[in-house]
Parts: structure tokens; C-alpha cells; sequence
């Protein structure tokens, strides 16, 4: 990769001024200093304050309404439908680029999203320019741009995990989020495919059940591990209340394959009511980085263990499993 130090510019990201702009060269040239720097489409200042992106985006969306208005007047126009298409799929887009990164929601900054919404609202609704915003939206059936890029900000912070929020009295966690993996190739994809439990399908090994569910509120989960008909192990857990049942059928999963491993058992089967969380792991393209977890366990212990097995069963419905 070469550098072209006539086309490089460097800004300087502080939030106090700062009392001189230092000096950089590459190859011996001097780069360029510049107050906004724009960056695969968004436009960075110094204090990241993001006013001059919103201009920038501002001379965008004008340009783009002043076409659309050649081609939509008052006799003879486009289809409201295709307006509309065009102002969700187009302008919207235009002004959320890049929203995860520069969104504060701040009142200024909010006030001028809507006026950058409001011209492709005019557009559509063919409304008089005294009508408000509030008014435009729906007659649009659109709903406020703010509003949008707030709920789509942080719902980008949670699936980071950089931090909860807190809404209506209710903490949401990051942890509620599924994380997912990049795609994976097709010849490292695994399934695990289970069969319904019934008495006479097992007659050796350690039995273990699993449960999960959540009642007043309050989730948590539990497994108890059988060998000849007589209980050698139980355990018990307590989930965070915004945790939901399937995390808890999942994690009591997991916590029995690790009493299984831990312990060295040679031959085991694992029976669990919950068909979501074993059809999970029949899915050989479920990306849930939890689901992977366990699907890792179960291939890593039975192949390396010869002779012993560990097979997974679901409850409640008449047939076999293996």
C-alpha cells in the first residue's frame, strides 16, 4: 500500500482547544492539517460535535428533493407509494449513515434530522409548507427520523456490549442480545440430531434432566443427574430477570454437559422439554455463539472418548433418539 501525501490530510481529535497543531511528514512531506476530516462518508471535527457531517448530509438531501420535485408536481407527479419508497429506501438512508457513530441524541442535533426528513415529507403528503412536522409525519404514515436512529443507536450499544439501558424503569442488558459469529464454513458446520425420550429407549448409563422456567419474574434453571435408578447429583441456578426461559432450558444444557465431562462419565444421555433449544442444535446454521458452545463440547467429547457416548434426548413426545 503506498501513501500520497498530497492528497492526505490529518485532524485532531480533542475536546479542549489545543495549543498547537503538530507537524507530520511522510516520505519527507508535510500533511495537511484540516478541522473536519470526512472518513468513509462521515465527516469528523475536532470535538466531535458532528454539526459539519449534518450540513454535509444537508446538501445531499436538497440536491436529491430538488430532482424529485422536477419529476412530482402538483397535477401530474410519481405515485405517493413510489415517494414513499423512494424517501425510506433513499433519503432516510442518506441521513442514518454512519448514525451508530455520530447519533447523540441531543436537541439541536434532533432538530435538524426532522428538517432534513421534513422535505421528503412535503414531497410525499403535498401539504402546504405551514403544516407541521408532526402533521406531515402522519398523513406520511412515517415515523420521526429521531426517533428511529435513537432505538436503531441503542440497539447498536447493546449488541456491542458497551453498555445497558435503561428503559421504563427496566435495565436491558447486552447479555439479552444473541451475538452472533461471522459466517462459518460449510465443512466446520455441526448438527446434532436427538430423538424423543422414552423408558425403554436407555437401559445404561447416567440419566440427567434438564429444566428451565421462569415464574413471578424470576428465571432459573436446574438438572439432576440418575445413575441405576438412584440420584448422585443436582444442581441449581438463578438467572437475571431479563433473562428468558429459552436461556435458561440452554444454560441447564450446557451446565449437564459440563457435569458430564468434569466427571469423566463414560456413557450418558441428556433429556430436555425444550424443542427449541435442541432444535438449535440440530440447526447446522444457527450462529448463536452459545449454541456453538455447546455443540463444541459434544463433538469435542465424543469422538476423543471411544467407547463412551453423550446423546441428547427430548422429552414429552412418543419415539427414539440417539
Amino acid at each position: 500500500m503506498t501513501i500520497n501525501p498530497a492528497k492526505s490530510y490529518f485532524t485532531i481529535l480533542a475536546s479542549k482547544k489545543f495549543s498547537h497543531i503538530p507537524s507530520i511528514k511522510i516520505e519527507g512531506n508535510n500533511i495537511k492539517f484540516t478541522k473536519h476530516l470526512k472518513y468513509l462518508g462521515v465527516v469528523f471535527d475536532s470535538k466531535l460535535i458532528w454539526n459539519h457531517h449534518l450540513n454535509s448530509i444537508e446538501d445531499k438531501i436538497n440536491s436529491l428533493q430538488h430532482k424529485l420535485y422536477r419529476i412530482s408536481r402538483t397535477t401530474w407527479e410519481l405515485n405517493p407509494t413510489v415517494k414513499k419508497e423512494i424517501h425510506t429506501e433513499v433519503t432516510e438512508k442518506i441521513i442514518s449513515y454512519g448514525h451508530e457513530i455520530w447519533y447523540q441524541d441531543k436537541i439541536r442535533q434532533n432538530i435538524k434530522i426532522l428538517k432534513l426528513q421534513r422535505s421528503g415529507l412535503l414531497n410525499i403528503t403535498k401539504c402546504y409548507k405551514s403544516v407541521s412536522t408532526d402533521a406531515l409525519q402522519v398523513l406520511a404514515g412515517i415515523p420521526p427520523l429521531d426517533l428511529k436512529l435513537k432505538f436503531s443507536s441503542i440497539i447498536f450499544k447493546l449488541k456491542i456490549g458497551s453498555q445497558p439501558y435503561t428503559l421504563q424503569n427496566s435495565v436491558i442488558q447486552p447479555q439479552s442480545f444473541n451475538h452472533k459469529k461471522p459466517m462459518i464454513p460449510p465443512w466446520t458446520k455441526a448438527a446434532f440430531s436427538w430423538n424423543y425420550f422414552n423408558n425403554s429407549n436407555i437401559t445404561a448409563g447416567t440419566l440427567i434432566y434438564t429444566d428451565g422456567s421462569k415464574m413471578n419474574n424470576r428465571v432459573g434453571g436446574a438438572f439432576v443427574a440418575y445413575d441405576k435408578g438412584k440420584e448422585i447429583f443436582s444442581h441449581g441456578f438463578r438467572l437475571s430477570d431479563h433473562e428468558t426461559v429459552f436461556s435458561a432450558e440452554r444454560m441447564a444444557i450446557e451446565a449437564a454437559i459440563d457435569f458430564v465431562i468434569n466427571n469423566n462419565i463414560q456413557i450418558s444421555s441428556i433429556i430436555s422439554d425444550s424443542r427449541s433449544v435442541l432444535q438449535a442444535i440440530d440447526n447446522p446454521n444457527n450462529l448463536d455463539n452459545n449454541i456453538i458452545k455447546i455443540k463444541d463440547k459434544i463433538s469435542c467429547y465424543n469422538p476423543l472418548r471411544g467407547a463412551s457416548s453423550l446423546d441428547v434426548y427430548g422429552s414429552h413426545d412418543p419415539g427414539v433418539t440417539q
